[in-house]
């Protein structure tokens, strides 16, 4: 006789004080996050994309996974790698995320695509003037404006940063 296991329902998955429960939590994502930013740095790129890949499952909709992707990629030389995550695939699920968007121009001219870095920069401030004071945004124009250098791309967000779903 084969033994089945049972399988939670939703209503199952619910706090001792009845509030829906996430099969992960903020802050099981935020350690997730945190292992892959490091695995991105330390150039394990399987590993950050798995770990990436695994969090756009678990919060559809978010960019942080985006993001996360592009920062592995770029750490390991593969900017247009990074280009195509950011913008084929983080932008069609996440149109109209400003942080998206300059990470985006940031993979840009990483690749050496500074026409591109210059117009999706300024079509977000254009969008949206409060972010000219984003630090990477204050970054990105100014190495823009001296387009010879190769940006050390900036760490991440702070870990608890992180949004919640």
């Amino acid at each position: 006789m084969k033994a089945t296991l049972p399988t939670a329902t939703a209503e199952q998955h619910a706090d001792f004080d009845g509030a829906s429960r996430e099969l992960v939590s903020a802050n099981e994502l935020r350690l997730l996050s945190a292992i892959g930013f490091f695995a991105a740095k330390s150039g394990c790129l399987a590993v950050a994309i798995r770990i990436f890949e695994s969090l756009r499952t678990l919060r559809p909709g978010a960019t942080f996974p985006f993001i996360g992707l592009a920062v592995a990629y770029l750490a390991v030389g593969m900017d247009s790698e990074a280009v195509h995550v950011l913008r084929d695939r983080g932008v069609r699920e996440c149109e109209d995320d400003n942080e998206l968007r300059l990470w985006l121009a940031l993979a840009y001219h990483q690749s050496g695509n500074h026409t591109q870095a210059i117009a999706e920069l300024q079509a977000l401030l254009k969008r949206e003037p409060a972010e000219a004071s984003h630090p990477l945004a204050e970054r990105l124009s100014i190495l823009l404006g001296s387009r010879s250098m190769k940006l050390d791309w900036p760490s991440p967000a702070p870990i608890s940063e992180v949004p919640e779903a």
